[in-house]
């Protein structure tokens, strides 16, 4: 047994336990009486700090994401408008659409460029 966990068994008896509650209680209690606003922007702060960072991991982990987006940005800088090749990715062929970068909505190409400078 990790010895992390054995030293919570010396404080399974009554007085541990009532001093737990009580310091729950407190703790509700006092969280009730407390000003918010320096918690909700630190809860704001972290959790816009989360969302970035869960974003970013996923945007960049995929070696995938990494390829693709090194091929658009190199079509990009050659001035021509990026075409989506699956030929190009064998490994990840199926998964493809031959039309993923047709422009359907307005302003996806630029949203894409935004992201893809922000992130690389």
């Amino acid at each position: 047994m990790p010895k992390t966990i054995s030293s919570f068994y010396a404080l399974n008896n009554p007085k541990a336990i009532w001093c737990l509650r009580i310091c729950t209680f407190a703790t509700v209690i006092g969280g009730t009486f407390a000003k918010s606003s320096a918690d909700v922007a630190t809860g704001r702060y972290h959790n816009g700090l989360h969302g970035y960072y869960q974003f970013d991991r996923h945007f960049t982990a995929l070696a995938c994401v990494h390829t693709i987006a090194s091929d658009y940005l190199r079509q990009r800088k050659l001035g021509v408008r990026p075409v989506f090749d699956p030929l190009r990715y064998p490994d990840i062929g199926r998964q493809l659409s031959p039309d993923a970068w047709d422009d359907v909505f307005a302003g996806v190409i630029t949203t894409i460029d935004q992201l893809i400078l922000f992130f690389c």
